[in-house]
């Protein structure tokens, strides 16, 4: 699988967020969006997702599927059913591959065991922290075992432990045969990635 960003060019108004920026990446790999708030991290993601269409160049993936390929997108403050569980949850991402439900339990129980959460898979959402609010949110993407996996700060607001699970869980993605692609401000994820590209002036600077 390789994922390549050509000749992005985007702005909002006045506002250029990005000037004939290119990126690419041949899987496995696991790639960090360093830069500013504000610098174009998240909008390069949406892009790439295909949730924004960018006023000149595109995104190229190959090998080439039937339809759009499957990306899975881990955002800031991810929608969860909040009056269902955690397994249940954590079930939907691959359940929406088409996964038997059988099979869909033992992926989101391995992915809840591997995020530290297997002691709270029955609870309800809503009854959890905001931080194993936000492990849910990561192990329903990684349970999907898309190939192409985005991640939006996945690793705010968390402590320690909790960081060190979600980030173990995104290099298992890439091991697995995957392109992840990380948007953080946290160095600790970035060293954890194995590229590292700066949002500078409108391109992507490898660092």
């Amino acid at each position: 699988m390789q994922v390549k960003v050509l000749n992005l060019s985007l702005s909002f108004g006045e506002r250029v967020i990005f000037s004939d920026a290119s990126l690419s990446l041949m899987s496995p790999s696991m790639a960090a969006i360093v830069g500013p708030s504000g610098s174009g991290k998240t909008s390069l993601l949406s892009v790439i997702a295909g949730s924004i269409a960018p006023d000149s160049g595109h995104v190229e993936i190959t090998p080439a599927t039937a339809g759009s390929p499957r990306i899975e997108w881990i955002v800031q403050s991810s929608p969860l059913l909040p009056k269902r569980t955690a397994l249940e949850n954590v079930m939907l991402g691959p359940l929406s591959t088409g996964q038997e439900d059988s099979h869909s339990m033992e992926l989101s129980l391995r992915a809840l065991q591997d995020l530290n959460l297997h002691l709270l898979s029955h609870q309800r959402v809503d009854r959890l922290s905001g931080g194993e609010r936000q492990r849910v949110a990561v192990a329903r993407a990684i349970a999907a075992k898309s190939k192409i996996l985005l991640a939006d700060e996945p690793t705010a607001s968390l402590d320690a432990k909790s960081r060190e699970a979600v980030c173990d869980a995104l290099v298992a993605a890439r091991d697995n045969g995957g392109v992840v692609v990380v948007a953080t401000h946290d160095p600790y994820v970035a060293q954890r990635c194995d590229l590292a590209y700066s949002v500078v002036a409108g391109k992507l600077v490898q660092l």
